[in-house]
């Protein structure tokens, strides 16, 4: 999918060590909500033995609450009654804004949170929201 024709929120299924879950129904799958890096945690998810979905995020992130709603809504298409989430850096605060959407529709979530301490999310997401546009930019991607 690329980036620039993500309007919503939404999971796509990425390689991992198990077959697809259209052929595995068997495993439950894992969702993971990575930081601003596409495909930032391929080797973690590559290497995972159950059907791996990745949140593939708007270019025009503005309210990570909205987003959060994006994807519970996306995740209704599963059928689950529990969710295993795996969420890394910033990706920590999207994971537990979610977790509370799902769980407020009576679904169980198992959130792992790597590298995100959530007291420390909150003050780099209130940091990077007083910062200009360019700001993330700047720390993901080095230009001449």
């Amino acid at each position: 999918i690329n980036a620039e024709s993500i309007t919503a929120g939404c999971f796509v299924e990425v390689t991992s060590s198990c077959s697809s879950h259209k052929y595995n129904r068997e495993e439950s799958p894992v969702f993971v909500i990575s930081s601003l890096k596409l495909n930032e945690m391929e080797v973690l998810t590559s290497r995972l033995f159950h059907p791996t979905f990745e949140a593939r995020l708007p270019s025009n992130l503005e309210d990570i609450d909205a987003v959060a709603k994006e994807l519970c809504e996306d995740l209704r298409k599963f059928n689950l009654n529990i969710f295993t989430l795996i969420t890394n850096d910033w990706g920590g605060a999207l994971g537990i804004s979610l977790a509370k959407y799902l769980e407020e529709n009576g679904k169980q979530v198992y959130l792992i949170m790597l590298d995100s301490a959530p007291d420390s999310v909150q003050r780099w997401v209130s940091f990077v929201l007083q910062q200009e546009d360019t700001y993330l930019i700047n720390k993901y991607i080095k230009l001449p």
